[in-house]
């Protein structure tokens, strides 16, 4: 042990004496393993680490799918939610239905996020309460009034006071009493929600004789447990019995509809598991840059120490003492990078955490845990000493044959694999290019795409009013008119949800004229008053638009949209056709189409558009609607003019949501935006950390050679020559590292493929771009050594030696 504390003690004089070079390698790998341990930490928290609900790899979401319909993310029926809770293959199934609970919290009524949830819900996650209960399985009948709160809303409510539970509390739908608390880590479907509340479940399974709207109408989300030892065929196939089931109980015909699962882990994290495994990717080639950047500066170094190194040799020292002075360095100065590069995370990582905070899924998952610390270990003692102990090995060959003053043959015969270092890193940094310029080309795709609609023009307040039909016409109209009033606004128009805003959509299956049963696929509903689409600036391609005259007692219209036509119909040219659809009660009825629509992106900017019907709003009222208003040169506090619109026609009204349609837009560019900065700064740190080695190695290279030059000079050539030489040197390096390169991205590409849009990852464009940038780089860090070669004095050179 004394022997280790006394060898430590002398590596570290002798790093303190080098200080240009302890500082060198203490940034590049403090920087590299910075990167990567970060980037692990975030996949670590994301997708490595399960959900925290026991068995949670059990936990499933049901999705229904219809391939005729090009529909891959359904809601269930009524009766398939119902079935499926008897459906062995499950341990636990349950459904639920998004919504809203308004209260009167300070001078505003404010609105409660609430899941209405089946008997089976809290069962399959398996989370007991903090305080109190679940809901009890008799409470899910008609009078249905148990809640059971999140973590947040028991501190808004009752600031953690226990004595919540028995609780009743005030609701603009009535009364309801509080059974239990959830903790923190359940926030099942979303954090946002802060209440559950118990469904009336008696509803759903009375038998719906003639009920088309029960039977068809896709509303339900559905999440399960799969029974211990049920694989996935097993599951599936349970599914299937079940939909025909379901089809022969309500006489339906087979529809194309079919129930499947995926995990809710994979849910969860969605496409983004793939986009951070290839950050991560890139992230370990910085750090690979940084490894060969250390292997280039040891050599460097063992070079310039040869002569003392054949001193100690001469004075009695082994190449066994030697070697493992050299190696204790190195282990010190990984030890002290992986500190500091900790440190570093430690310091950043909230930051990054409140930065990815709705953008990344789970991003409150992102912790330094012991998976992390012993990753970080692991990295920081293997990666740089997988470089650099062949170049010690050489070291130890070299002085078990006797070094002698004066002898250059560990530079030279370390030559080639030192070339080797700049082309592995200049091959990295060509491949981050190239992942870091697709997803930028693909952010530049997304800000480019047209939706269809005036998305920077519009701003929405949305709202759940109570009070039936007629209220519901009357509320809708007086908020109108006040927003309407305002001298900024353009235009008014009243909606079921506005474009591209998050949250679920209201689909309904279309019967066709000449048709007895539903059509093979379903569209979004939305209620509109007239001039919607003037409003949104939608296009009307044929036909009209609404009118005052499309009043309760008029005749039912519609107006479809494009993709709509073309699916039922298979021509766009429609005006005049018929549909039924079943709005009240399941009683369907028949609407007139009088105009067709153009398709806009109406939920997401990166899909095309879904088929969709509007009805006037005056004749189909709901209880949900929001507010939209055009207004080009809208005022700062413009939003907050509209709720109190809202709040002048009902004070006790909640506002469920309020926000401008361009900051929706730009919320679905925000993935995409943190990916692109992500892999640009990798991408940048990359090429820097390229061209740094690149320039050790070439520089090294040319004092190697000092003599040779000073001798080509002597005899006459031209300094120019001997530039475009050591120039030549890089360029070479450069161009076997594009190769390699570009073939290293393809598999990144592939990582990245969810987060790329409108981006073909075998464009010549894109590697040419990599290829390019690393030219570039290696070309610039070549220059200063070139520069010095030209202008090395012959007799200077000569007596170098």
């Amino acid at each position: 042990m004394a022997a280790i504390l006394t060898e430590v003690r002398q590596s570290a004089r002798r790093l303190l004496a080098s200080s240009g070079y302890s500082a060198a390698v203490l940034a590049t790998l403090s920087l590299g393993l910075a990167l990567s341990v970060g980037m692990f930490t975030v996949l670590n928290g994301i997708v490595l680490n399960g959900l925290p609900y026991p068995d949670s790899a059990r936990i499933v979401e049901f999705e229904t799918i219809n391939a005729a319909q090009d529909q891959d993310k359904g809601a269930l029926t009524g009766a398939e939610a119902v079935a499926l809770t008897a459906t062995p293959a499950f341990e636990h199934a349950a459904w639920y239905i998004w919504g809203g609970e308004t209260v009167l919290s300070g001078d505003r009524p404010r609105e409660i996020t609430t899941e209405y949830v089946s008997e089976g819900f809290f069962p399959t996650f398996g989370m007991p309460a903090q305080v109190g209960r679940w809901i009890g399985a008799g409470e899910f009948g008609p009078d249905a009034s148990a809640v059971v709160l999140s973590d947040l809303e028991w501190q808004r409510l009752a600031k953690r006071d226990p004595a919540i539970v028995g609780r009743q509390l005030e609701l603009a739908s009535g009364t309801v009493t509080v059974v239990g608390v959830m903790p923190p880590e359940f926030a099942y479907p979303s954090r946002s929600v802060g209440m559950w509340r118990a469904i009336d479940m008696d509803w759903y399974r009375r038998d719906p004789a003639g009920s088309a709207a029960f039977a068809t109408s896709r509303h339900l989300m559905g999440v399960g447990k799969l029974a211990a030892g049920v694989d996935a065929g097993r599951a599936t196939r349970a599914l299937d019995a079940l939909s025909a089931r379901v089809r022969a109980t309500q006489g339906l015909h087979d529809d194309g509809w079919r129930i499947r699962f995926r995990s809710l882990l994979d849910i969860t994290i969605g496409d983004v598991r793939g986009v951070l495994a290839g950050v991560f990717l890139v992230s370990l080639v910085v750090l690979a840059i940084a490894c060969a950047n250390v292997g280039a500066l040891l050599a460097g170094r063992l070079a310039a120490r040869e002569s003392e190194l054949a001193v100690f040799q001469a004075l009695g020292a082994t190449a066994g003492r030697v070697w493992r002075g050299v190696l204790f360095e190195l282990v010190l100065l990984t030890a002290l990078a992986s500190a500091i590069a900790m440190l570093f995370l430690a310091v950043g990582l909230n930051a990054f955490r409140d930065s990815a905070a709705g953008i990344l899924p789970r991003a409150g998952d992102i912790t330094l845990d012991p998976g992390v610390f012993g990753f970080a270990v692991l990295l920081g003692l293997t990666c740089p000493l997988l470089v650099a102990v062949p170049f010690a090995l050489r070291l130890r060959r070299r002085m078990s044959g006797n070094l002698r003053a004066g002898d250059k043959g560990t530079g030279t015969t370390a030559t080639g694999a030192l070339r080797l270092l700049p082309v592995a890193g200049l091959a990295l940094a060509t491949a981050a290019l190239i992942a870091g310029s697709a997803v930028a080309l693909s952010l530049d795709r997304l800000k480019n795409v047209d939706p269809g609609f005036a998305a920077r023009e519009l701003f929405a307040v949305q709202a759940y009013h109570q009070g039936g039909p007629d209220e519901w016409r009357r509320f809708a109209r007086e908020v109108a008119a006040r927003i309407a009033a305002e001298p900024d606004v353009a235009g008014v128009a009243v909606t079921t949800i506005a474009p591209l805003a998050p949250g679920g959509r209201y689909w309904i299956d279309a019967q066709l004229p000449g048709h007895d049963r539903p059509e093979a696929w379903q569209t979004v509903l939305e209620r509109v008053s007239p001039g919607y689409l003037d409003v949104i600036g939608q296009a009307l391609l044929f036909g009209r638009g609404f009118l005052p005259t499309d009043s309760a007692s008029a005749a039912k219209v519609a107006i479809v949209n494009e993709t709509f036509a073309r699916r039922a119909f298979g021509t766009t040219d429609v005006v005049g056709q018929r549909i039924g659809l079943a709005l009240r009660d399941g009683a369907r009825e028949d609407f007139a189409i009088v105009g067709v629509s153009a398709d806009i992106r109406n939920a997401t900017i990166r899909e095309a558009a879904d088929s969709e019907i509007l009805v006037p709003s005056v004749q189909v009222p709901w209880i949900g609607m929001t507010f939209l208003a055009r207004a080009p040169r809208a005022g700062a506090d413009l939003l907050d003019r509209m709720q109190n619109a809202v709040w002048a026609v009902d004070p006790r009204e909640a506002i469920t949501r309020a926000a401008a349609t361009a900051d929706d837009l730009d919320a679905q560019l925000a993935q995409t935006v943190f990916f692109t900065r992500m892999l640009g700064g990798f991408a940048v740190l990359a090429v820097l950390l390229a061209a740094f080695g690149t320039y050790s190695v070439v520089a090294f290279l040319q004092r190697r050679r000092i003599r040779e030059t000073g001798i080509r000079l002597a005899l006459g050539a031209e300094p120019l020559t001997v530039a475009r030489r050591v120039l030549l040197q890089g360029i070479v390096l450069a161009a076997c590292a594009g190769i390699a390169g570009s073939l290293a991205a393809v598999a990144v590409l592939r990582l990245l493929a969810s987060e790329l849009f409108g981006v073909d990852a075998g464009s010549p464009a894109l590697y040419a771009l990599g290829v390019g940038g690393a030219l570039l780089a290696a070309t610039a860090a070549s220059v200063a050594p070139a520069w010095r070669a030209a202008r090395v004095a012959p007799m200077e050179a000569l007596r170098h030696e």
